[in-house]
């Protein structure tokens, strides 16, 4: 059994994960990852009704379509953040797996071995939530980042039918 205080390092190896995903960002020239613009300007594109949309311009449309481009963006940039804390955590049980796989019988089971040591182990435990919300959150914030693009596409339609309006009215 571990230190009851593994718990504590294994969120302490996550900070150190981020702060090294942090430079590396940096040093490939990136901003600090922030979302972009105020919270009330998505919310304000996100729920436009169809009278808005029809007010649109092709200028403001564009507007719409690089600020909504900026959130996709913003949204894979979390995304590839979970997808890393994944891959740590899943590489750290890979770890402790490897460690400790002659403990139990030597045909069961990968999955029940990560689940058995898991059990005993709080540190193996720490891990393993880590793993979970870690790939809960890539999954939703790759939706999202889907969606924002789809958004975003679709303003580029509306756009390029004002366009084609205007030239042919």
């Amino acid at each position: 059994m571990t230190d009851i205080l593994e718990p504590i390092a294994a969120k302490d190896k996550l900070y150190k994960l981020d702060e090294l995903l942090d430079s590396y960002e940096k040093q490939s020239g990136l901003p600090p990852c922030q979302a972009p613009g105020k919270e009330e300007e998505l919310q304000r594109y996100l729920e436009m009704d169809r009278d808005e949309i029809e007010k649109l311009t092709p200028e403001l449309c564009s507007q719409i379509i690089y600020r909504l481009s900026q959130y996709a963006f913003y949204l894979k940039r979390l995304f590839n953040r979970e997808k890393s804390r994944a891959v740590w955590a899943r590489q750290e049980l890979t770890n402790m797996i490897a460690k400790l796989y002659g403990k139990y019988d030597k045909f069961t089971k990968f999955e029940i071995n990560v689940a058995l040591i898991t059990k005993e182990d709080s540190y193996a435990q720490s891990i393993q939530k880590i793993l979970t919300y870690a790939e809960e959150r890539a999954q939703r914030l790759d939706e999202l980042a889907l969606y924002m693009k789809h958004l975003s596409d679709s303003v580029k339609a509306i756009q390029m039918t004002k366009v084609q309006m205007i030239r042919n009215p």
